[in-house]
């Protein structure tokens, strides 16, 4: 996108068009490269791959951050992604003063640390709040929000572009540029730094709530079928977070009550139905009779995701699942985001002065318009029968997916594409509200940061196939991005069958609580 043109402007890796260049019918020499505007197929592939590799490795390291975001807490974490965004900055200003392209790498897997990192800590901040919709709402904003800053490009291409940059600043103007943002990224992030030390307190209690003593409860207690919740203790239909009932004192045994005859106590608990809390034994009496015409298909054996093991909750199917899920929807946000340029540029926005690069960037930011259909649709159907709210924000995904990939391989019509970008704004923000405000329905805290980690990491892997697909367009298919855009959208349809199996697995979650 823009901070691709930026660098183009810049002259990076203009030495790769290492050919004699024909421009206005004149040849041009490798001594006089330096004086060539034109951009070539080969500084063109090794600007997309410079910035896949960057995403791809920097992604690998998100289960480490998810575990160190656990294990340490907001705060610390914060710290870090402060220190790469500000070292990727600088790095690309010495590059640029210094025309030392290959520091361009190091400073793209800085700025990718950073965005890896601020992902699971979303995440871990949407946990500070105590009800599930505050929670939901709240990661699904931070989503968004992050997902607009990618205008920030776009602001720094404009200035540059402008009266300002085009007489004596003009040879410096990605360094002014970087400098200027650096400055805006110190300021933004000493404020978050601040504010998350006056917060720091809340952490222990509402992000990293005793997983030792929970792990002990669940060693402790035989994993039979009748293993049920009480009404209090929902976890796809209540207002309270239900890996974090192990921490509320009121909802767990006291220690004299699970020491005390423990051997005879505890199998009584599990054994015997007139020791379980009434509305449970309600429920799965209800359950045994035959509600609704004997059609649930309710498995005594089951037992809640978040009420197992972490190592059982991050190979339970529904986690696998929504794993497949996001790594392709995600390798397919990243290739459409970085290709953006290149695409638009075959269908002829070069000659229109990137006009419409311009109107993709700025309806990236609309994507918080999006937000209210994100609530409406997690919040109207929660006990539906395919699996509420987060069943259909997840189909969402795929439907607003397979609309925009249509329109990109179905017409080369520039203002056709417009009603595109639109559907790739909303993808975007369903994208990564959905599946980050779905993680807590059904996992236990203690193992959100890995598990969000693990999502990235899985991600980053499924990106690796934009270097063969962005390199085939652009060398071999004379910048046509027709094949890998269809490629992406066939991809859909696995992801409509995942969706639907964790449909399924909400089903079961709401049916054994």
């Amino acid at each position: 996108g823009p901070m691709q043109l930026l660098l183009e402007e810049d002259g990076a890796f203009s030495w790769k068009c290492n050919a004699s260049i024909t421009t206005d019918g004149a040849t041009v020499e490798n001594d006089d490269l330096d004086d060539v505007t034109e951009v070539c197929p080969a500084q063109t592939k090794i600007l997309l791959n410079v910035q896949f590799i960057a995403i791809t490795i920097s992604l690998a390291f998100a289960p480490g951050f998810g575990h160190l975001a656990d294990k340490f807490g907001v705060q610390h974490m914060m710290t870090f992604t402060a220190v790469m965004c500000c070292t990727g900055i600088a790095l690309l200003m010495i590059a640029s003063a210094t025309h030392t392209d290959r520091l361009l790498f190091i400073a793209f897997l800085c700025l990718g640390f950073m965005v890896s990192n601020t992902s699971v800590l979303i995440v871990k901040t949407g946990l500070v709040f105590e009800r599930n919709e505050s929670q939901q709402r709240v990661i699904s904003a931070l989503n968004t929000l992050f997902d607009a800053g990618s205008i920030t490009y776009l602001g720094l291409w404009t200035i540059g572009n402008s009266n300002l940059f085009q007489n004596q600043y003009y040879d410096n103007k990605l360094v002014i540029l970087a400098g200027g943002y650096l400055a805006l990224a110190i300021i933004f992030f000493g404020g978050a730094l601040y504010y998350w030390k006056q917060i720091g307190v809340l952490l222990p209690m509402n992000c990293q709530q005793q997983p030792e003593q929970q792990e002990d409860i669940n060693l402790e207690m035989p994993p039979t079928g009748d293993d049920t919740t009480t009404g209090s203790q929902t976890r796809m239909g209540s207002d309270q977070n239900p890996s974090r009932r192990s921490a509320d004192p009121a909802d767990l045994p006291s220690s004299n009550d699970i020491r005390d005859d423990e051997s005879s106590n505890i199998d009584r608990t599990y054994k015997d139905p007139s020791v379980l809390s009434t509305s449970s034994h309600i429920a799965m009496q209800a359950i045994s009779d035959g509600v609704d015409g004997g059609s649930s298909h309710f498995d005594k054996d089951y037992i809640n995701i978040s009420e197992r093991t972490s190592s059982e909750q991050l190979r339970s199917s529904q986690f696998l699942y929504l794993v497949v899920f996001f790594s392709i929807h995600v390798a397919r946000n990243i290739f459409n985001s970085t290709t953006a340029r290149d695409f638009l540029a075959y269908l002829g926005d070069d000659d229109k002065g990137n006009k419409y690069l311009s109107i993709f960037t700025l309806l990236l930011p609309a994507s918080i318009i999006g937000l209210p259909f994100v609530d409406y649709v997690l919040q109207s159907r929660r006990q539906g029968v395919a699996g509420g709210g987060f069943y259909d924000g997840l189909q969402s995904i795929n439907l607003l997916a397979l609309c925009h990939g249509i329109i990109q391989t179905s017409n080369d019509n520039l203002n056709v594409q417009i009603v595109g970008f639109v559907f790739f704004s909303f993808y975007r923000c369903f994208l990564f509200a959905v599946t980050f405000s779905f993680l807590p329905m059904f996992l236990s805290t203690k193992v959100m940061g890995k598990a969000t980690g693990i999502l990235i990491f899985a991600a980053g892997i499924a990106t690796l196939i934009n270097i063969p697909l962005s390199n085939v367009a652009v060398t071999y298919l004379d910048g046509n991005f027709f094949w890998p855009n269809l490629f992406f959208t066939i991809l859909v349809v696995p992801c409509i069958y995942a969706a639907w199996q964790m449909g399924q697995g909400i089903q079961r979650e709401n049916e054994a609580k």
